[in-house]
Protein backbone atom coordinates (compact mmCIF):
# COMPACT_ATOMS: atom_id res chain seq x y z
CA UNK A 1 0.00 0.00 0.00
CA UNK A 2 1.31 3.77 -1.35
CA UNK A 3 -0.59 6.47 0.15
CA UNK A 4 0.18 10.21 -0.85
CA UNK A 5 -1.23 13.44 1.58
CA UNK A 6 -1.09 16.84 -0.27
CA UNK A 7 -1.88 19.81 1.69
CA UNK A 8 -2.11 23.43 0.07
CA UNK A 9 -1.58 26.78 2.25
CA UNK A 10 -2.24 30.03 0.35
CA UNK A 11 -2.40 32.35 3.72
CA UNK A 12 1.23 31.88 5.24
CA UNK A 13 0.21 34.55 7.74
CA UNK A 14 -2.27 32.16 9.93
CA UNK A 15 -0.52 29.27 11.36
CA UNK A 16 -2.50 25.71 9.92
CA UNK A 17 -4.47 27.55 7.14
CA UNK A 18 -4.38 24.95 4.88
CA UNK A 19 -7.24 25.89 2.07
CA UNK A 20 -7.33 22.32 0.11
CA UNK A 21 -5.89 18.89 1.47
CA UNK A 22 -6.00 15.69 -0.58
CA UNK A 23 -5.42 11.89 0.93
CA UNK A 24 -5.17 9.44 -2.15
CA UNK A 25 -4.01 5.64 -1.65
CA UNK A 26 -1.48 5.59 -4.81
CA UNK A 27 -1.34 1.67 -4.64
CA UNK A 28 -3.19 -1.20 -2.97
CA UNK A 29 -1.73 -4.37 -4.38
CA UNK A 30 -2.76 -7.90 -3.28
CA UNK A 31 0.25 -10.32 -4.06
CA UNK A 32 0.72 -13.96 -3.55
CA UNK A 33 2.11 -17.41 -4.96
CA UNK A 34 3.09 -20.84 -4.33
CA UNK A 35 2.53 -24.14 -5.18
CA UNK A 36 -0.41 -26.30 -6.27
CA UNK A 37 -0.07 -30.23 -5.48
CA UNK A 38 3.53 -30.46 -5.68
CA UNK A 39 6.58 -27.77 -5.65
CA UNK A 40 6.81 -28.49 -9.74
CA UNK A 41 3.29 -26.83 -10.04
CA UNK A 42 3.45 -23.16 -8.88
CA UNK A 43 1.29 -19.94 -9.55
CA UNK A 44 2.02 -16.41 -8.82
CA UNK A 45 -0.77 -13.52 -9.21
CA UNK A 46 -0.64 -9.69 -8.23
CA UNK A 47 -4.25 -7.71 -8.12
CA UNK A 48 -4.30 -3.84 -7.98
CA UNK A 49 -7.50 -2.18 -6.21
CA UNK A 50 -6.46 1.67 -6.43
CA UNK A 51 -8.17 3.72 -10.04
CA UNK A 52 -4.80 4.89 -10.31
CA UNK A 53 -3.17 2.07 -10.66
CA UNK A 54 -5.49 0.13 -12.62
CA UNK A 55 -4.35 2.17 -16.31
CA UNK A 56 -8.14 3.27 -16.04
CA UNK A 57 -7.33 7.05 -17.32
CA UNK A 58 -5.86 5.73 -20.30
CA UNK A 59 -8.09 2.83 -21.29
CA UNK A 60 -11.28 3.43 -19.43
CA UNK A 61 -11.54 0.18 -18.27
CA UNK A 62 -10.22 -1.23 -14.77
CA UNK A 63 -7.78 -3.52 -15.36
CA UNK A 64 -7.50 -5.27 -12.00
CA UNK A 65 -5.35 -7.81 -12.62
CA UNK A 66 -1.53 -7.21 -13.12
CA UNK A 67 0.05 -10.94 -13.04
CA UNK A 68 -1.51 -14.32 -13.25
CA UNK A 69 1.00 -16.89 -13.74
CA UNK A 70 1.40 -20.83 -13.56
CA UNK A 71 4.42 -22.36 -14.03
CA UNK A 72 5.58 -25.91 -14.70
CA UNK A 73 8.97 -26.93 -13.40
CA UNK A 74 10.10 -30.40 -14.73
CA UNK A 75 13.81 -29.82 -13.01
CA UNK A 76 16.39 -27.66 -12.67
CA UNK A 77 17.17 -26.21 -16.17
CA UNK A 78 13.55 -26.37 -17.64
CA UNK A 79 10.27 -24.29 -16.37
CA UNK A 80 7.85 -23.46 -18.40
CA UNK A 81 5.21 -20.45 -17.60
CA UNK A 82 1.84 -19.48 -18.94
CA UNK A 83 -0.24 -16.46 -18.19
CA UNK A 84 0.20 -12.35 -18.18
CA UNK A 85 3.68 -10.86 -16.41
CA UNK A 86 6.27 -8.20 -17.15
CA UNK A 87 8.33 -9.10 -19.96
CA UNK A 88 12.05 -9.72 -18.35
CA UNK A 89 13.64 -8.51 -21.40
CA UNK A 90 13.06 -4.85 -19.71
CA UNK A 91 15.10 -4.65 -17.00
CA UNK A 92 13.77 -1.21 -15.87
CA UNK A 93 10.22 -2.43 -15.23
CA UNK A 94 11.28 -5.34 -13.43
CA UNK A 95 13.38 -3.46 -10.84
CA UNK A 96 11.88 -1.50 -8.37
CA UNK A 97 11.70 2.50 -8.97
CA UNK A 98 13.78 2.99 -5.34
CA UNK A 99 16.82 0.28 -6.82
CA UNK A 100 17.29 1.78 -9.74
CA UNK A 101 20.85 3.45 -10.60
CA UNK A 102 19.49 6.79 -12.06
CA UNK A 103 16.57 8.84 -10.33
CA UNK A 104 14.37 8.89 -13.39
CA UNK A 105 13.32 6.38 -16.06
CA UNK A 106 13.93 7.44 -19.58
CA UNK A 107 11.75 8.76 -21.67
CA UNK A 108 11.95 6.28 -24.33
CA UNK A 109 10.47 4.07 -21.73
CA UNK A 110 6.60 4.71 -22.01
CA UNK A 111 6.55 5.14 -25.59
CA UNK A 112 8.88 1.83 -26.23
CA UNK A 113 7.49 -0.60 -23.94
CA UNK A 114 5.37 -3.10 -24.20
CA UNK A 115 5.43 -3.62 -20.15
CA UNK A 116 2.95 -7.05 -19.50
CA UNK A 117 2.04 -9.17 -21.64
CA UNK A 118 0.24 -12.71 -21.90
CA UNK A 119 1.43 -15.83 -23.42
CA UNK A 120 3.79 -19.08 -22.88
CA UNK A 121 7.10 -17.90 -21.16
CA UNK A 122 10.15 -20.67 -21.33
CA UNK A 123 13.29 -20.11 -19.51
CA UNK A 124 16.18 -22.15 -19.45
CA UNK A 125 19.20 -21.94 -17.00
Amino acid sequence: MQNRFEAEADNIEEPWGIDRHVFLTRRFRLRSDGFVINKYFRYAFQLSFTQGDQDFATTGIPNLVRDAMVFYKPNNYLELGFGLTKLPGNRQRVISSGEQQFADRSILNSLLNVDRDHGIFIRLK
